[in-house]
């Protein structure tokens, strides 16, 4: 609402209308384009921004823990459990985290 109010205000100045409107008609052009192109950025580009890297974030995250799955594997025994233990040794359940919760 306010871009819209601010370049209705200007238009009169940038279509040349009263006494020396050929000098403020490249002014109000200017804070016209720069107004809605900093609307256009806050409402789409930015917005875009944050979904892609919130993606890039969590593509990261998934990509850590294999890596840190993948390196734990050769650091347990696993033929033979430890004495005074069951026969079945349950692994501890994972703990689903997202970047995007924090």
């Amino acid at each position: 609402m306010t871009t819209i109010a601010m370049a209705a205000g200007m238009m009169p100045s940038a279509l040349a209308f009263g006494a020396g409107g050929e000098f403020r008609s490249p002014m109000a052009l200017a804070v016209i384009g720069g107004l809605v192109f900093s609307t256009v950025l806050s409402l789409v580009f930015v917005p875009a921004m944050f979904m892609m890297m919130d993606d890039v974030g969590a593509l990261f995250w998934r990509f850590g823990k294999k890596l840190l799955v993948s390196s734990g594997e050769g650091e347990h025994d696993h033929e033979h459990p430890p004495a005074g233990h069951g026969a079945e040794h349950k692994p501890p359940q994972a703990i689903v985290h997202s970047p995007a919760a924090e």
